[in-house]
């Protein structure tokens, strides 16, 4: 026999097993993670030009899931070389980026935005990730539940803004061990347990000239 659903045709069958499809669909995407895959702003970012021995640097580095903070002041291109290099390892797509090393996402902490404010911080964090952990839940708790198990990037813009590296590491704690962090700064007291590269020298001869030329 049939019955009629939205003035369709249905088998008696489909209609009484629909619930029980119901619920098995929630039980499938309850605690369901979330794929983030943030770009850096552009207009910061601008166009990367020269610091090829960074960008290869930066690149190997990535790909081998090694914690990296790239240091350097104002307008020397930190954020440039960060998302040319991250074009290069993630690709512009959500295939290339489930082919990469970060399969579970790309994550941008802008720290100008949120004032290094680490509730905020936490609070981003767990919404990027996870899209059912209680909003009422303490941001550190909400950050640590969204992150846990992820092998995923975060790139924090403007880690100077959270003074030092004892505070930004402490901002960054609710971070599992499988997830990497692309730290962008200009405070040399961030530098720690995280391969440095360094943008504190002008461009090479070279690379100026080619730049004057354009």
């Amino acid at each position: 026999s049939s019955a009629l659903v939205d003035g369709m045709p249905v088998s008696q069958k489909a209609v009484l097993s629909y619930p029980r499809l119901v619920e098995r669909h929630r039980a499938r995407t309850a605690g369901a993670k979330l794929r983030p895959f943030d770009r850096l702003p552009r207009a910061q970012a601008g166009v990367l030009f020269g610091r090829a021995a960074q960008l290869d640097d930066l690149i190997a580095r990535l790909r081998q899931r090694e914690d990296v903070c790239v240091w350097g002041p104002a307008g020397f291109g930190k954020t440039a070389l960060a998302a040319e290099a991250l074009r290069h390892v993630v690709g512009t797509t959500q295939k290339t980026l489930a082919a990469s090393p970060f399969p579970d996402g790309v994550a941008v902490l802008d720290l100008y935005r949120s004032k290094a404010d680490p509730h905020r911080v936490w609070h981003q964090l767990a919404d990027k990730f996870s899209a059912d952990i209680p909003a009422e839940l303490p941001a550190r708790e909400r950050a640590e539940r969204a992150c846990a198990g992820r092998r995923a990037l975060v790139v924090v813009e403007g880690a100077e803004e959270a003074a030092d590296g004892t505070r930004l590491h402490d901002l960054l704690a609710v971070l599992d061990e499988t997830v990497v962090r692309l730290v962008l700064t200009r405070n040399v007291a961030q530098v720690f347990h995280a391969h440095p590269v360094r943008l504190d020298a002008e461009l090479a001869p070279g690379e100026a000239l080619s730049l004057l030329r354009k």
